[in-house]
């Protein structure tokens, strides 16, 4: 039994898990568009899975994925549609801020800077004292583009 039979066998959970496993391969060979390319296939079968399925539990694992991919391949405008959706799983001060660094490099200033206030707001509510000054930092930095 040839390797495309054992795949046409697999339900669409384990399909999911195949995909991502690969992507994580391709992304650890440094092959940044071959891991994209494998991640998204393994989103896409999410996406169209049963609401319930396990493989669900993946879905930010592959998008966090997906982001530190688009993030080496350079390519700013997909990295924010794919970290907006990861916002939906994790709403952390550092999500924020990659969105913002990722505006920084289209040199769109004014949403950096807004993005990254809402990462202040989020480390002002955990109490993050260092992400704080960091991210005032980072802001006072954008200002300094836009003047």
């Amino acid at each position: 039994m040839n390797i495309q039979s054992h795949v046409s066998q697999l339900d669409r959970d384990e399909l999911v898990q195949l995909y991502f496993n690969i992507g994580i391969n391709y992304y650890q060979l440094k092959n940044y568009n071959q891991a994209l390319s494998n991640l998204q296939i393994a989103l896409e079968l999410i996406s169209s899975n049963r609401i319930n399925a396990p493989s669900n539990q993946l879905k930010p694992h592959i998008l966090t994925k997906i982001t530190f991919t688009l993030e080496k391949l350079e390519k700013w405008s997909q990295l924010n549609e794919y970290l907006i959706q990861l916002m939906h799983y994790q709403s952390t001060p550092d999500i924020y801020m990659r969105v913002a660094i990722s505006f920084v490099k289209q040199e769109k200033f004014q949403q950096a800077i807004d993005h990254m206030k809402q990462a202040h707001e989020l480390a002002k509510n955990i109490g993050d004292i260092s992400k704080m000054t960091e991210i005032e930092q980072y802001i006072h930095l954008f200002k300094r583009k836009i003047n």
